[in-house]
């Protein structure tokens, strides 16, 4: 049987820096955040793999490898890596009619929080808090563009593309607003978001949803207050938290008769609209049926980093089979 070879593209920021991993006699190994790393998540006899590194050269040109049975778009990052999307957009027009292509960059680029706010809020059942993007170049101007979108206080506030590294920071009323001059207003980036009441709105967990060709899939689940840390400082926290444990091993083990049923009408509708072939919701259910969603991106980097408990390995394989199979179908093998 002739084996597929499917090519995995990732993309160089926007400010071309990359974290440096390991350098030894094989080379540099870099970091590539911002881009999904299905290429290493994913192996199988039935194929063989090539990865490309995509410059942000706009008169480069892209030659593709031989006998290529599909392309895997991995950039993720619609913020931080938008010349390289608009870039793999142009290049693979030529090839969209020859070689199948898994979540299409210009749908990546659509998935800037303001756009997935414009794309989502009006669906039915489906709650999303409002975002914008503004270019503040005071507080001052920062109250007039909050008092313009119709934003009410407390809000937050982050730098675009810089929200993994950097928390938001809360904006409790006009006074603190004012008073905020730790942030470089110089007419760069940044998402407004309006804040939510957690409590009035009855909720405890939040759910991370991989979503695999319009299925969802639960990758993880997290108080409310926890849903924000890191793969180490959330293992740590699990580790001092035991009975965490044994509420999110329930979660897992009541996803697909209690859960999934709730979600795929939800998820069904975000498909639809945005358009990718695999992503990942963070999200809420709400007592009144409604969705309650953070965020919506093509990011399901953290597939390689789950938890060492088994009803994680458990859903890191169905996730994983379930990537594979979609990899085939599209390849039509």
């Amino acid at each position: 049987m002739t084996k597929s070879r499917i090519l995995f593209v990732n993309g160089t920021p926007d400010n071309y820096i990359v974290q440096i991993k390991r350098i030894s006699r094989k080379g540099i190994e870099h970091v590539n955040p911002g881009n999904c790393d299905l290429f290493h998540f994913l192996n199988s006899d039935h194929m063989t793999k090539a990865i490309f590194h995509l410059d942000i050269n706009p008169t480069s040109s892209i030659n593709l490898p031989q006998d290529i049975s599909l392309i895997v778009n991995q950039i993720s990052n619609a913020d931080s890596h938008t010349k390289s999307l608009r870039k793999l957009s142009q290049r693979l027009s030529q090839y969209q009619d020859i070689i199948p292509v898994l979540n299409l960059p210009e749908q990546v680029l659509n998935t800037r929080r303001e756009l997935i706010y414009q794309q989502l809020n009006k669906l039915p059942d489906l709650y999303v808090p409002k975002t914008i993007r503004i270019q503040p170049h005071s507080p001052t101007e920062l109250i007039n563009l909050i008092d313009l979108a119709e934003i009410s206080f407390p809000a937050f506030i982050c730098e675009v593309a810089t929200h993994e590294k950097h928390a938001p920071i809360l904006l409790r009323d006009k006074d603190s607003a004012l008073e905020l001059y730790t942030l470089a207003m110089d007419g760069r980036d940044f998402y407004l978001t309006q804040s939510i009441d957690c409590e009035e709105m009855e909720f405890d967990f939040v759910y991370r949803i991989i979503v695999i060709d319009g299925v969802p899939f639960l990758r993880h689940v997290r108080r409310v207050d926890q849903h924000k840390l890191n793969h180490h400082d959330y293992k740590a926290y699990l580790a001092s938290h035991p009975e965490s444990i044994q509420k999110e091993e329930k979660m897992f083990q009541d996803f697909e008769q209690k859960i999934k049923p709730r979600l795929q009408k939800h998820m069904i509708k975000i498909h639809q609209q945005v358009k990718l072939d695999f992503f990942g919701v963070d999200c809420c259910l709400l007592s009144d049926g409604q969705l309650l969603v953070f965020e919506v991106n093509a990011n399901i980097l953290d597939l390689n980093h789950l938890m060492p408990h088994y009803y994680y390995t458990h859903a890191l394989e169905k996730l994983r089979s379930s990537v594979l199979k979609l990899l085939f179908n599209r390849i039509g093998g």
